[in-house]
């Protein structure tokens, strides 16, 4: 295969964008971002979703995941949990200071969610809104008597042990106190009828409060097993994190509004830097770009990987003719977006225009077979049979996976055990990417082409801007 020149290379793109949206992929549509890419700081602000006024945690999956796997009960403390469950962010851990809070939920019952947290830490880290309704707020501080705690050792006395008030700021009557301000003090007055003297007394209050016919609590962390083990029950404890990860797949609408933005928004930075690059620039500027244009759009960029290179701190410079891919993400309330493109100062080579045609030939082909039902392994087959009917010999490195509140967001394959990938099957309201990057050397340059993509009840949605396929400055 081959395509002449400038002119062919940037019709491409818009090309590729049109078939990827009309009827030469049936069932795709495309959810457009293009009013983020040039946009003002206004406008931009002004497309940025609200809080979610109800969680983001999908209950009723979580529910039928728990049976399944017959678990009683979920207690995580990774912050990304916490937050899936609460909606709750935890501060304290960006300090150095793990395990200040805890989130539980008990599959049996009507009962939502419980976020077990301290008091003050609470104080410091309540956003404008109060957790949502279905959250249930627990918390805890220190013991009233150190010493006589330090000598319990029987569950049900260490649960009992009474609680100090704890550390809260002066409150005084010379001003009228902030809406926020009265909000928060009453949010923490309605949750102190019960405090717990210490987190593992929390953690302990948590087995005893909660019926577990299974027997079977599954922890995010490993830590938390010796602690509960202190219940002097008879538990099994399995991997939460997989667990989590299962239940995540299947994102909520509340989420979706959030998947949408940052994919969205995470494009349309990356194209803005992207537009920005001369010869003699540096990848550590360019960096510097992306990250600016991710502060307009209230984002938070995670790492941008440049012509194979991932380290941030690289000064190698861009050269006029090598084409060099650009793999950017970026988080909107902890929701990923990853988006891949081509780049090249002026035309690139004849073997790096072959690889970047032949990379938007196997898009097109695998883009409508993102459906219910399809299996990570179909992808990848499909997509390798693609690129070598194309007869371009770059060495294609295909794979797709989950996004949401990590960039690879899917379980892994084993309990407790370094992360290993599930051969999954899709399902209604997975996001989902499909990395195709071109990394090998001596081709004159890297390419890459990635969208992010809902898997909707009757078809994928493209979730950024599939415009600019390749990019020419």
């Amino acid at each position: 295969m081959d395509i002449s020149r400038r002119s062919a290379l940037q019709g491409l793109g818009l090309l590729g964008a049109a078939a990827s949206a009309s009827c030469a992929n049936p069932g795709v549509t495309n959810t457009s971002a293009s009013a983020l890419s040039g946009s003002t700081l206004k406008e931009a602000a002004a497309a940025i979703p609200p809080t979610a006024a109800t969680l983001l945690f999908n209950r009723s999956r979580a529910v039928d995941l728990m049976a399944a796997a017959k678990v009683d009960l979920i207690v995580c403390t990774d912050p990304v949990n916490v937050f899936y469950l609460t909606s709750h962010k935890i501060i304290s851990n960006t300090l150095g200071m793990d395990g200040m809070a805890h989130a539980t939920f008990a599959a049996a019952g009507q009962r939502g969610p419980t976020l077990h947290t301290g008091k003050f830490s609470y104080y410091l880290s309540s956003d404008d809104n109060a957790i949502p309704d279905e959250v249930d707020l627990q918390l805890y501080t220190s013991p009233a008597e150190p010493e006589l705690y330090q000598s319990l050792t029987e569950p049900t006395d260490i649960m009992s042990a009474a609680a100090s008030a704890g550390y809260m700021t002066p409150l005084f009557d010379r001003h009228p106190l902030t809406q926020r301000e009265l909000a928060r003090r009453k949010t923490l007055k309605n949750a102190s009828d019960e405090i717990s003297a210490t987190r593992t007394a929390a953690l302990l209050r948590t087995l005893s409060d909660n019926p577990l016919p299974n027997k079977r609590v599954a922890v995010d962390d490993p830590t938390l097993i010796p602690i509960l083990k202190r219940s002097g029950l008879d538990i099994a404890y399995v991997d939460g994190e997989r667990l989590l990860r299962r239940i995540r797949l299947q994102k909520t609408p509340a989420e979706l509004a959030y998947a949408r933005y940052a994919a969205s928004a995470n494009a349309a930075a990356a194209r803005a830097a992207a537009a920005t690059v001369r010869a003699g620039a540096t990848f550590q500027e360019l960096r510097i770009e992306f990250a600016m244009e991710c502060a307009k759009r209230l984002t938070t960029p995670v790492y941008s990987l440049i012509d194979g290179v991932l380290t941030p701190l690289t000064k190698t410079k861009f050269e006029p003719g090598r084409a060099f891919l650009i793999d950017c993400v970026s988080e909107f309330q902890g929701y990923h977006g990853d988006y891949g493109r081509t780049v090249c100062i002026g035309e690139p080579n004849r073997d790096m225009t072959q690889v970047i045609s032949a990379l938007s030939f196997v898009w097109d082909r695998v883009l409508p077979e993102l459906k219910v039902g399809t299996q990570y392994s179909d992808i990848w087959a499909l997509g390798q049979k693609l690129f070598a009917d194309t007869k371009v010999d770059a060495g294609l490195v295909m794979g797709p996976h989950a996004v949401g509140l990590h960039h690879t967001d899917e379980p892994g394959a084993k309990e407790f055990a370094p992360f290993e990938k599930e051969n999954l099957t899709l399902e209604e309201n997975m996001v989902i990417s499909i990395d195709m990057p071109v990394l090998g050397s001596g081709l004159g340059g890297t390419a890459h082409l990635e969208d992010l993509v809902l898997i909707g009840k009757d078809g994928p949605e493209l979730l950024n801007d599939p415009a600019d396929r390749f990019i020419v400055v």
